[in-house]
């Protein structure tokens, strides 16, 4: 039985809400560093039948044009879908929350689920996980918020709904690193965790130390219905992992 505990979520007044939330240098060194660590997994991403879970006004969705990819993008704000169409206007566009377990069912088969940002920002994970699961044949890859505990609790968690980058409900959570393992594991054969974290103070390399303050911690985990023969991949939830730096920084 999933165990959930109240924790209010401290965060800082923003500078824009709404839409102006993306605009932040911040978010934007946020989304580079994360794409960047995307495309270096290697994982078979082109000319694939995409589904974009929590898209936002389209940040990432050009990753996916630009290989070729056919896109949906589900999103709760009409505003953020609305900007996406414009900057894409060839992907399909769907209000809905994910919340709801139904969410997607009327959308068919995707080869490849997106999930970046958003399974923190829902009363009920496991919903969206349930739901992503039911439409996916072949790879998902969730980036999320997690707590850095050890265990298989949720926390939840208050957000500010006015700033678009965060739960529409007013309501998110906190996973552990293992519940996420877990519950993608009850829906697909392999999972896996991603052996190098993008190159941003939001992703940690040392599991085993404390984490104090309020700050957000991410995780990235790589499920699929096929084995995965990934250099780049582990088959558990590790508690060391190696910073992932572009070619051009190496020595």
């Amino acid at each position: 039985m999933m165990l959930q505990v109240l924790y209010l979520f401290k965060m800082s007044a923003p500078q824009a809400w709404g839409l102006g939330s993306f605009s932040s240098p911040h978010y934007q060194t946020h989304n580079r560093a994360r794409l960047e660590h995307l495309a270096s997994l290697r994982l078979p991403l082109e000319r694939r039948s995409v589904i974009e879970l929590g898209s936002g006004p389209g940040d990432h969705t050009g990753f996916y044009v630009s290989r070729g990819c056919t896109v949906t993008a589900v999103d709760a704000r009409q505003d953020c879908l609305d900007v996406l169409h414009e900057r894409f206007p060839e992907v399909v566009i769907v209000r809905a929350d994910l919340n709801d377990v139904s969410a997607l069912a009327h959308l068919g088969q995707f080869e490849v689920a997106h999930c970046y940002g958003i399974l923190y920002h829902l009363e009920h994970p496991e919903c969206m996980i349930s739901a992503l699961a039911s439409v996916c044949s072949s790879l998902a890859i969730v980036e999320t918020c997690v707590s850095p505990a050890d265990g298989l609790d949720v926390l939840l968690v208050d957000e500010f709904g006015e700033d678009y980058s965060q739960s529409v409900t007013n309501r998110g959570c906190r996973p552990t690193r293992r519940w996420v393992f877990r519950e993608l594991g009850r829906h697909f054969r392999w999972v896996y965790v991603t052996r190098t974290q993008p190159d941003h103070p939001e992703f940690p390399l040392d599991w085993t130390g404390e984490f104090p303050g309020a700050g957000l911690i991410r995780s990235i985990y790589v499920a699929s219905r096929t084995e995965l023969k990934n250099p780049f991949l582990i088959d558990d939830v590790p508690s060391q992992q190696e910073k992932y730096r572009p070619a051009t920084d190496r020595v």
